[in-house]
């Protein structure tokens, strides 16, 4: 059962296979420079807007592909949470049975210096679309409140069972 989709709680899916969100924050760029801002970016129904959910989510997984870490192998989606004129922000949804025990050791510190490496490596290639020219963070969350309140409401069902 998925929890919470904003928490790092592994998340049972349909076919069974558990998975995990990882979310990049970043500053955008494309074809070697920080990407210049167009109002059309911001906007989720634009055409603009997919390109660059695309390019970005393809150059990720092609820098996780091209270190030396077995990542790639436990892709199973990518997207586009936040666009603004300073920052991205997307998440990497992994199957946690396809990562090596040694990456999600120590509360998965590991992994997300692993993941971070990636991305800043490969931004030295510089591809001609838009990729993370510099990754400010890796993290299990993007945001820390909807983690509370599924950990309350879980607590307060708990408390609920057991009186």
């Amino acid at each position: 059962v998925k929890v919470h989709d904003k928490c790092f709680w592994v998340a049972e899916t349909k076919t069974n296979n558990p998975t995990t969100d990882v979310y990049v924050l970043g500053t955008l760029y494309y074809d070697g420079d920080p990407a210049k801002w167009k109002l059309e970016m911001g906007s989720p129904n634009t055409a603009l807007y997919g390109q660059i959910k695309s390019s970005l989510c393809t150059n990720m997984q092609k820098a996780l592909k091209n270190s030396n870490s077995d990542i790639s192998k436990a892709w199973t989606g990518c997207s586009l949470v936040k666009l603004t004129e300073t920052s991205v922000q997307s998440k990497i949804t992994l199957g946690t049975k396809s990562l090596d025990p040694l990456q999600t050791k120590n509360n998965y510190a590991f992994l997300y210096a692993n993941i971070r490496n990636s991305l800043q490596s490969y931004s030295s290639v510089k591809p001609s679309n838009y990729y993370y020219g510099r990754v400010t963070r890796v993290s299990e969350s993007h945001l820390l409140t909807p983690c509370i309140a599924a950990l309350l409401t879980t607590f307060s069902a708990l408390l609920i069972i057991t009186h």
